[in-house]
């Protein structure tokens, strides 16, 4: 789930590469590019995490209008 965090945050850019540590079998990043600043923090992937699991659940057939027009602010980065 990593990458797929990872690309969702970062809108999939190149060179960010992930794989499993065979020793703890939890997923690492690899190669992170400069570009982007410093490496997450455990407790930065951890937040990214659960925005994205939100995200996945949101539903646009059973949100309330309010819902649904607050996923679209959220989308187009739109503050408060």
């Amino acid at each position: 789930m990593l990458g797929e965090v990872l690309g969702w945050k970062f809108d999939h850019y190149p060179g960010i590469t992930t794989k499993e540590n065979l020793d703890t079998g939890e997923m690492e990043i690899v190669e992170w590019p400069d570009a982007l600043g410093a490496r997450p923090t455990p407790a930065q992937v951890e937040t990214w995490t659960q925005e994205y699991l939100a995200k996945a659940q949101f539903s646009w057939r059973d949100a309330t209008p309010t819902e649904r027009l607050e996923e679209i602010r959220q989308r187009l980065g739109i503050p408060d």
